[in-house]
């Protein structure tokens, strides 16, 4: 298993910097999907990732006990525990034939990206081109799951029930003006992508 983490200048770890593969190859190269060569001997014995890259969470895990709301304050851009707690603010998405794993927090932010050994036989390009779907499709999941926990578990202030505002329907129309989509938009968006992208398995 190959990992590597991606950190720009703010230490928010930019994951598309590891899609570049263009740097330092001439256009002119007799063999330029060399470029895109990854270290996979012996990945069809695994079913571990040939590839992941990660966003640098830190040495030392913290723990807390935040949920729904609250613990969007934390994302997953704070070190926690993987439990049933911070697990409904993660969105993972995989791609039909199997190659690509996409997780992504709720704020929309992705975290991680694994290759499988299934994607060896793709060039470079195609991977880079699934990658990008992939992480697209579960952008737009993580951000459904952001305003699904917004709606369950915002607080409604109780001065607008005691100006008679009905304080349920303002927050819902506070994240309607949000812009973020429907759990219901967001499986339609991956389903159109699954049924027009990947019609004849076959091939895969």
């Amino acid at each position: 298993v190959y990992s590597t983490s991606y950190v720009d200048a703010h230490g928010t770890g930019d994951l598309f910097a590891a899609l570049d593969f263009s740097g330092g190859v001439s256009a002119e190269s007799d063999d330029s999907s060399a470029a895109y060569d990854m270290p996979v001997a012996g990945a069809a014995d695994t079913e571990e990732p040939v590839y992941s890259f990660e966003e640098y969470l830190g040495a030392e895990p913290v723990q807390d006990t935040d949920t729904g709301i609250a613990a969007l304050a934390h994302d997953c851009g704070q070190p926690r525990h993987t439990d049933d707690s911070s697990t409904e603010l993660m969105v993972t998405v995989t791609n039909p034939p199997e190659s690509v794993t996409v997780v992504a927090c709720a704020s929309g932010r992705l975290h991680q990206i694994e290759v499988w050994p299934k994607a060896t036989g793709m060039s470079g390009s195609e991977l880079a081109e699934e990658i990008l779907i992939i992480a697209d499709l579960a952008h737009h999941q993580a951000r459904a799951r952001q305003r699904e926990l917004l709606v369950r578990d915002a607080p409604v202030p109780d001065l607008l029930d005691n100006i008679g505002v009905d304080g349920t329907q303002a927050v819902h129309e506070f994240v309607q003006s949000m812009g973020l989509p429907t759990p219901q938009q967001a499986a339609a968006a991956t389903a159109s992508v699954f049924a027009t992208r990947y019609a004849g398995g076959a091939d895969w």
